[in-house]
């Protein structure tokens, strides 16, 4: 059985975010990934292995990071079921396969790039107003789809609304 725990390799730069690694480890081998995730290191606890509460996007964050692990695991799990012997570079090989995502954004861009060349100009201009409110909600963390949860569109519903939006343009 492998083990999976999520790190923060700290800046060799002072003042500077560290990166978030995931490391896996199975049969006595060691291997990372690197994701692109940068924290300080007064925001991240290295004993629960999460981000720290008082950072604002902290649940955008995490939220990525628990998405990543689950995936991790369901492929750590597959693999233990299937009887086969297999290494860390197995686990790390299936994972950057699955990891070629379309991530939120960037489905919302090919979007508005068909309305625009359907000449659905009005419906292109919304959705560019809504991909930008979300993007600014996300504060740069380009989430892949299996990300998004329901808890996460509450919390942009919220975000909405604080920002004065009522509840028909939400």
């Amino acid at each position: 059985m492998a083990t999976i725990k999520v790190k923060l390799r700290p800046s060799s730069v002072v003042g500077r975010a560290g990166t978030v690694y995931y490391q896996v480890t199975h049969r006595r081998a060691t291997q990372q990934i690197t994701t692109n995730i940068r924290l300080q290191p007064d925001e991240w606890d290295a004993i629960g292995e999460q981000v720290v509460v008082s950072v604002a996007d902290k649940s955008i964050i995490q939220n990525r990071i628990d998405s990543d692990i689950a995936l991790l695991k369901r492929i750590v799990k597959d693999l233990d079921s299937s009887g086969v012997t297999y290494s860390v570079g197995d686990i790390i090989k299936r994972y950057k396969s699955l990891e070629c995502y379309v991530s939120v954004l960037d489905f919302m861009k090919n979007q508005i790039r068909l309305m625009r060349n359907a000449n659905r100009l009005g419906t292109a201009q919304n959705y560019e107003k809504t991909m930008k409110n979300f993007a600014e909600f996300l504060g740069g963390v380009n989430l892949p789809f299996s990300a998004m949860t329901e808890q996460l569109v509450a919390e942009y519903n919220a975000f909405l609304v604080q920002r004065g939006m009522v509840r028909n343009s939400i």
